[in-house]
């Protein structure tokens, strides 16, 4: 138990880092904790239960959002207080599948420890551990593999690159690599403290960490007293972003739910339409446009119906492919040149909109057969047949949809795509009644993002607030100008 102690006490360094404000500290004060636990191990075994441990209870703090999900609202599965089991155990399954990162840090980092020379940490040191919040990516979507999965290294919840991203003077490292280099950066830290606290006096040791962090926080300051938040207009254009409340016990109890909502989406566009925005953005699954009608058919009434204007509206509904299956689908309505854009959705989220093979199995394993069929039912999802954004012009913006914010290099592809002025991210957090952490997790990741590939994130969101990220990593919260029963209407200028 000795052996594990630094081990636990590192991971609480890192988890508690995902709920308190001081989260960039802890980060590196996690390393140093680490590596002293390192040091005390005696075999590959040991390493890999220790490092296993410290993953373990920081990813158990980092995917907590799942328990925000409890009661669940949006479906009657029929378990009454087994729900709280059902929530309990997606969240503990997630982190017992995502520590496995630990122990692929054991098997790269031992050898290293045996056989590499001292001066190679700086660099072998972090290398390893960007590696390993790969592999737990990698591992985790081979857990995650159904219909509507596929094997890659997208997800990167609980990774140290976004509590170092919290002092505004490091976050500007993401500028050379994203959330890796801010991993590797606050890997490297903690590296550095550890070797000074080896080879230095402890008197001196702890002036020089305090003169660090004293450093740190003062940059911090100056980066913060200098950033500007409301972004710089550069392209003359006004983006009006349309945010909703579409969820909760006292919404889904509504007669009629499907009509209601539609009428509440198109009160906000007609609203949206009077300030003469040149894009009107949509939250995720809307509902705007019909399923099984065709968008283009749709377009041409909206056209007549409001009297055919040049804005581009930016509507993410569910829709069916030729072959019938479930699709997430951003229909680009160009005011423009009067065509229509879809893009589809590529990376789902595994137990959100499909179900994977092991829950499948495991459930109806245990007599959650009944249950089992309703999900199906429900989350259906598949990725699209239009994964391209090529064809769409420049001067329409990019579709970042709601879950591929967790993949860190999903915006760097799509700007390999082709130009544009803005990424337009449609967003809902209908299912996780209110997720503070949730949100400020995803601020973190689209702060990086924005900053990495020097372009501006502007959000639309369901349950949650629409926001701009700016090139510079910074969050811009419009004001709401106009407001309904269940949405309100914002106005960006870009």
């Amino acid at each position: 138990m000795k052996l594990l102690a630094p081990y636990l006490l590192a991971g609480l360094c890192f988890g508690l880092g995902f709920f308190l404000n001081i989260n960039w500290l802890l980060g590196i004060v996690g390393v140093f904790v680490f590596l002293l636990a390192l040091e005390r191990t005696k075999s590959l075994r040991q390493m890999m239960l220790g490092a296993y441990l410290t993953w373990f209870i920081s990813l158990a703090f980092s995917v907590s959002i799942f328990w925000s999900v409890y009661p669940i609202e949006w479906i009657d599965l029929g378990l009454g207080k087994l729900e709280i089991l059902v929530v309990g155990g997606q969240w503990l399954v997630t982190a017992l599948v995502l520590a496995s990162g630990g122990i692929v840090f054991s098997l790269l980092y031992w050898p290293i420890t045996k056989y590499a020379k001292a001066q190679y940490g700086f660099i072998l040191f972090p290398l390893v551990w960007i590696l390993s919040e790969v592999s737990q990516s990698f591992i985790y979507s081979i857990f995650a593999l159904g219909p509507g999965g596929s094997v890659n290294i997208f997800n990167s919840v609980g990774y140290l690159g976004y509590l170092i991203g919290n002092n505004e003077a490091l976050l500007q490292l993401a500028n050379w690599g994203g959330v890796y280099i801010l991993s590797a950066v606050g890997a490297l830290l903690g590296y550095s403290l550890w070797c000074l606290f080896k080879k230095v006096p402890l008197s001196r040791f702890r002036f020089i960490g305090v003169s660090l962090i004293v450093i740190l926080l003062t940059l911090e300051t100056i980066v913060s007293f200098s950033a500007k938040s409301h972004p710089t207009p550069i392209h003359n254009k006004t983006v009006a972003v349309i945010d909703t409340s579409f969820g909760g016990a006292e919404f889904y109890q509504i007669a009629d739910l499907a009509s209601y909502q539609i009428k509440q989406i198109n009160e906000a566009i007609k609203t949206a339409l009077m300030t003469e925005a040149d894009f009107i953005i949509l939250p995720e699954d809307t509902g705007l446009t019909p399923v099984g009608e065709s968008a283009e058919m749709f377009y041409r009434k909206f056209r007549f119906v409001n009297g055919d204007p040049v804005v581009t509206v930016i509507d993410n509904s569910k829709a069916r492919t030729k072959q019938g299956e479930g699709v997430m689908r951003a229909f680009i309505y160009d005011g423009i040149g009067k065509k229509v854009w879809e893009v589809d959705k590529q990376y789902l989220a595994p137990v959100g909109e499909y179900l994977p093979h092991t829950y499948d199995k495991v459930l109806r394993s245990v007599g959650f057969e009944e249950q089992v069929n309703k999900l199906n039912i429900m989350l259906s999802l598949r990725p699209g047949p239009n994964a391209s954004q090529t064809t769409v012009p420049a001067y329409q913006p990019g579709i970042l949809f709601c879950f591929e914010a967790l993949n860190p290099i999903s915006v760097r592809r799509l700007l390999q795509d082709r130009d544009m002025d803005f990424i337009a991210h449609p967003i809902s957090h209908a299912w996780f009644n209110n997720s503070k952490l949730l949100e400020r997790h995803l601020d973190m990741m689209l702060r990086i993002q924005a900053l990495w590939n020097d372009v501006t994130i502007i959000s639309a969101g369901n349950m949650v607030e629409g926001k701009v990220y700016n090139k510079d990593g910074t969050i811009f919260k419009p004001e709401v100008i106009k407001s309904g029963e269940y949405w309100r209407l914002k106005l960006v200028s870009i």
